[in-house]
């Protein structure tokens, strides 16, 4: 299959813990008229064939497809949750087009026209948000030292891939994507055995690369965040809007109600916090200037 009669190809996928999210995520898509704009891909990582089959009768406008997990070796089954199928799934789609290629976790919800990321990512190649983590807080040192990525680089913010978009004829993009699905492959890049930190992220595999590519002029990278502990989060989509298995679809709404006042709270919460610690620092400058004045 080759995909050339939209701008932008929208790529998901779910197993059957998260059927119920895709379900909400696409009933997002179409809140925002998004079903005939861009292509649509959804992958199926294990979802019980009678969801299956209402998520296929539901949503005709949605290309289904099923994920060939024998193909792959076996840390690529979503019960190892190093999310390595993800980085394949990108890596196939964006060999089938010439489009920018938006990878959505199912437990997003569109919140925008996604207009912005199709310019954006044309114009950088690449959308990743920020998350609050420094990078070598969320990846192993075995491992970027294993990747090469320069130290003075790895107390930047980690970059989630929650939501990430890829523009499929950006030569360098492609290269990046294609290097970060092989590295996938190898499972104690994503898992390592002994982590030197408490939580290694398979997804730093992705910001490492993006962080190196940055620092080597490669690549420049947005500075757009991710909806999680930030006051300032993009407004394009939102995260982790993680919904039961048995959630009935009429209570859709009460779940984003749900969802939209969480994270309007944690965002003030983290702008207050932020408002405090630049003030703290004010005074600060402020007492030892006038330490040296007086001195």
């Amino acid at each position: 299959m080759v995909i050339t009669n939209t701008a932008m190809t929208i790529v998901t996928a779910a197993d059957e813990t998260y059927w119920r999210c895709l379900y909400q995520y696409l009933l997002s898509v179409e809140r925002y008229n998004l079903t005939k704009i861009y292509t649509h891909i959804a992958y199926n990582l294990g979802i019980v064939p009678a969801h299956y089959e209402i998520l296929k009768v539901r949503f005709p406008w949605c290309c289904f497809r099923n994920f060939d997990f024998p193909a792959y070796p076996p840390h690529v089954a979503v019960s190892t949750n190093t999310y390595a199928w993800k980085t394949i799934i990108i890596d196939n789609v964006m060999a089938e087009t010439d489009t920018v290629v938006l990878w959505m976790d199912s437990a997003n919800v569109v919140t925008s026209d996604l207009r912005e990321v199709e310019q954006v990512a044309r114009r950088l190649g690449t959308i990743t948000l920020k998350g609050q983590a420094p990078l070598r807080d969320r990846c192993d040192a075995g491992v970027l030292e294993r990747l090469g990525v320069p130290p003075e680089i790895q107390c930047f913010p980690e970059r989630v891939s929650t939501a990430c978009a890829f523009d499929a004829a950006n030569d360098e993009v492609v290269r990046l994507v294609r290097r970060w699905c092989k590295l996938s492959m190898e499972r104690t890049l994503l898992r390592p055995d002994h982590p030197s930190v408490e939580r290694h992220m398979p997804q730093s595999l992705l910001g490492s690369l993006l962080l190196t590519a940055m620092h080597e002029g490669r690549l420049v990278i947005n500075d757009d965040e991710v909806d999680i502990s930030s006051g300032h989060p993009t407004p394009l989509f939102t995260t982790r809007n993680k919904v039961p298995a048995g959630l009935p679809v009429w209570a859709d709404p009460a779940a984003r109600a749900y969802y939209w006042t969480y994270k309007k709270i944690d965002q003030a919460l983290n702008r207050l916090e932020q408002r405090l610690i630049r003030r703290r620092m004010h005074r600060r400058s402020d007492t030892g200037w006038r330490q040296r004045i007086s001195s």
